[in-house]
């Protein structure tokens, strides 16, 4: 009895040294790399991109809606000059004009700076999505390895 359960734990002994071997295995790890990857690291990263996308969209909404409003007010503006004959009233609406003519300058760089923003994001998407590409290349080629 006691021999068999030396020769049971010396079977045991050389199947945890192959376990050890092939989970060491350069296949098994950039198994475990890739579908680590693509099942956490990958929804973390779009959803993140997501949610930059969204918040950019936001702030791109609210600055060509001023931007619009901004259009207006000074084609409004440049009506009831056309139509005023008092000297005083023009020169304060030409002002006016002047004023919603920067705002609308600042705007303008803004909606700049918000689509450099936007084409950031669209970097990073391009590249996440490479590299789940990749990934999935790497398991499909390292997982049958580790398998057999």
């Amino acid at each position: 009895m006691i021999e068999k359960l030396l020769a049971y734990q010396n079977e045991d002994a050389k199947l945890k040294e192959i376990e050890n071997q092939i989970s060491s295995s350069e296949a098994r790890v950039k198994a475990y790399q890739a579908k680590n990857y693509l099942d956490k690291t990958l929804g973390e990263t779009v959803a993140a991109l997501d949610k930059k996308a969204r918040d950019i969209n936001a702030v791109y909404q609210n600055a060509a809606n001023e931007k619009t409003a901004t259009d207006e007010a000074i084609q409004e503006i440049e009506i009831a000059i056309e139509s005023s004959s008092d000297e005083n009233e023009v020169n304060y609406l030409l002002k006016k004009v002047e004023e919603l003519l920067k705002k609308a300058s600042v705007i303008e760089s803004e909606i700049s700076k918000i689509a450099e923003n936007a084409k950031g994001v669209l970097v990073e998407f391009a590249k996440t999505k490479k590299t789940a590409k990749e990934m999935q290349e790497q398991l499909q080629t390292s997982a049958p390895i580790y398998k057999k």
